[in-house]
């Protein structure tokens, strides 16, 4: 995105602007409030690792910045050691186990796509697997001293569930295990482990057991993640992911890309994902292979819905439409309205069940307050 010529650059517009690697010298008026407004954008859109690696700017932006984010890299760089020690042992229990899962979202990225995988920060590592795996993978898990997180675990409102644990040296290490890549209903179903698994690549700095999808699954992945998630929302570490795996796989790779998104019913959701790219960070994506995409009727693919500014009611109508049967819609207003009895407990932090009514009447008075307003 750039500005108009003379306008003076956002904080958001500089670090874009360094991450295309362009030429971005710090605005003449300098001080305080610009270096921490850009520091917080930095921080907020998951680039210090990724802007300290940037050479140019030490010698456009203020040392003072540029000390910080280098000091955000050493740091970010000693727990992925941890991390990458981490990953790999839980990989090799759970080959030992039976169970053989895909890397997903950022970790893949980390170790396949970026010059040293600190400069992709994750808060987890998402794993794919089988739903049949589900339970061995969870032993193998609390075998190795982590603990579930608090979730509604409802068969229709989720299809993943979180585990984490602290080691010795105080490092968190949390993963989050999918049978199927979204909770949203009109995504859930769209791709499968079976078909990501027959063109999964190996991943050798993660050890002989990880695998991770295709580059070109990767990216339909991305695209999907964000528009499932997080479709209001820029954040530049998102983009930049589309950005780097749109280079990595050039004109050729890119125009596999709108035969298997219209197959999926996705064309929409990654032309919108490359345009951000293009718009913040110059990605050059053939015209074609955004003709191609865009020439598909957004009306036709349910998953388009999600874009722009949908509210949440919206979103749970759309998921209900994908249900085959009124007894899978209700089943899905239930898990949303009344969770376990063990998520509501961990949630409000209690042991007291005579709380409880009490606990989901506030829930409910809460959570639909929210979706009104929302709306």
């Amino acid at each position: 995105m750039s500005p108009e010529p003379g306008a003076a650059l956002s904080p958001l517009e500089l670090v874009a602007a360094a991450l295309r690697g362009d030429p971005a010298p710090w605005p003449g008026a300098t001080g305080d409030a610009l270096a921490q407004a850009v520091l917080v954008t930095a921080a907020e859109h998951g680039v210090e690792a990724r802007l300290a690696a940037g050479p140019a700017q030490s010698a456009l932006w203020p040392q003072a910045v540029c000390e910080h984010l280098h000091r955000a890299a050493r740091a970010a760089a000693v727990v992925e050691a941890l991390r990458h020690v981490e990953l790999q042992v839980v990989l090799g229990a759970l080959h030992d186990a039976g169970v053989s899962p895909l890397v997903l979202k950022g970790t893949a990225l980390a170790y396949c796509l970026y010059p040293a995988p600190h400069e992709r920060p994750r808060i987890d590592t998402d794993l794919f697997l089988r739903h049949e795996d589900v339970d061995r993978a969870w032993e193998v898990f609390r075998a190795l001293g982590y603990a579930r997180a608090a979730q509604n675990t409802g068969r229709l409102v989720s299809h993943q569930f979180a585990c984490a644990r602290t080691d010795e040296h105080g490092v968190w290490h949390a993963f989050d295990l999918h049978w199927k890549l979204a909770n949203p209903q009109v995504f859930a179903n769209l791709i499968g482990y079976d078909l990501l698994d027959s063109r999964a690549v190996a991943v050798p700095a993660l050890g002989p057991h990880a695998r991770v999808p295709s580059p070109i699954d990767l990216l339909v992945i991305a695209c999907l993640h964000q528009a499932a998630h997080h479709p209001e929302h820029l954040r530049l570490i998102w983009t930049l992911d589309v950005h780097l795996l749109a280079g990595s796989l050039g004109a050729e790779g890119l125009a596999q890309l709108p035969p298997i998104a219209r197959e999926r019913g996705l064309a929409t959701i990654c032309a919108y994902g490359l345009r951000g790219a293009q718009r913040w960070l110059g990605t050059a994506i053939p015209p074609q292979v955004l003709d191609d995409l865009q020439s598909v009727d957004p009306r036709s693919e349910p998953a388009a819905r999600y874009l722009g500014h949908v509210s949440r009611l919206d979103n749970l109508i759309v998921d209900l439409q994908q249900l085959p049967g009124w007894r899978d819609r209700v089943r899905l207003l239930i898990e949303h309205a009344f969770p376990p009895t063990e998520y509501m407990l961990r949630r409000y932090n209690t042991t007291r069940r005579a709380w409880l009514p009490a606990l989901y009447a506030h829930r409910l008075v809460r959570g639909g307050w929210r979706w009104v307003r929302h709306a």
